[in-house]
């Protein structure tokens, strides 16, 4: 569909935004389905405690209430009649389920739960799944974060044009990467990226060498076998992008000892690198 004309400023970043939409829409329609009706799922209602048996159903209603909940907010920017702004929409997005949601409380009883009593082996990778679609909704709000950087939404909010927030905004390498538009920085010249198309090693070590954990290395390497080639260096397959979205989550609670301001795009310039997508 067509972007909606007031909003053609900001059609690279709503573009990436609705291209995670189809990714949630995917969880919703096959993963959460196929988890509940075609693995082992089933036996919670025959083999555990009522009490144990509410708290694994809760993992499959409120993890796919938020996959079905993240797609249907954020593919709807075109939507005149629901967000007439972009200010309405971005709002609308954040005091959704989507943000505004208890999926973390719930990710850490299952798995006390699940020390004492065991779970089906469905009900150890709805967790996962549930910490996946967590780790693409960081992703995501880099993206709204760029969306309040924008003219649009500062004209909407009567907010200043900050020349100084928008030039800090502007991050690293001339990667047209996750983050959407990004130009040269002197972080660059203080770090060796030297990695090579196709060479998961040469990324390794270049992450090892900004303290990435090794358990982070091998997810990322997991994500990056699970998701397609990305077409253009404007679309990191969903896993890649919500392995970015963890880091920068990491970085933000101190959890990874690394720069927040310029985190997520270190890290899709070393990915973008890897696919042959940056210089």
């Amino acid at each position: 569909m067509p972007r909606r004309p007031d909003f053609k400023e900001v059609d690279d970043t709503l573009s990436s935004i609705e291209y995670y939409a189809e990714q949630f829409d995917r969880y919703d329609r096959d993963d959460w389905v196929h988890l509940k009706h075609k693995e082992d799922f089933r036996s919670i209602y025959s083999d555990y405690p009522l009490e144990v048996t509410a708290i694994y159903d809760e993992l499959y209603s409120s993890g796919r209430g938020h996959a079905h909940t993240s797609c249907s907010y954020l593919s709807a920017s075109n939507n005149i009649d629901s967000f007439p702004t972009l200010s309405a929409f971005i709002e609308g997005v954040e005091q959704s389920y989507t943000f505004d949601h208890d999926l973390v409380a719930l990710v850490t009883q299952a798995k006390k739960t699940m020390e004492c009593h065991g779970a089906p082996w469905a009900t150890e990778m709805m967790v996962k799944q549930i910490e996946t679609q967590l780790g693409l909704i960081e992703a995501v709000k880099i993206k709204f974060r760029l969306l309040k950087q924008s003219r649009l939404y500062r004209e909407e909010k009567n907010l200043p044009m900050n020349e100084k927030e928008e030039k800090s905004s502007v991050t690293i390498g001339n990667f047209q990467g996750v983050l959407g538009n990004i130009s040269g920085s002197t972080v660059t010249q203080n770090l060796q990226m030297d990695v090579q198309k196709n060479d998961f090693e040469s990324l390794a070590q270049f992450l090892k060498s900004i303290k990435v954990s090794p358990s982070d290395i091998e997810s990322l390497q997991e994500a990056i076998l699970s998701d397609p080639p990305p077409p253009n260096a404007k679309q990191l397959g969903a896993r890649s992008a919500g392995w970015i979205g963890k880091m920068v989550s990491k970085s933000l609670n101190g959890a990874w000892e690394f720069s927040r301001d310029t985190a997520a795009a270190v890290l899709a310039g070393a990915i973008l690198r890897y696919y042959g997508l940056a210089d």
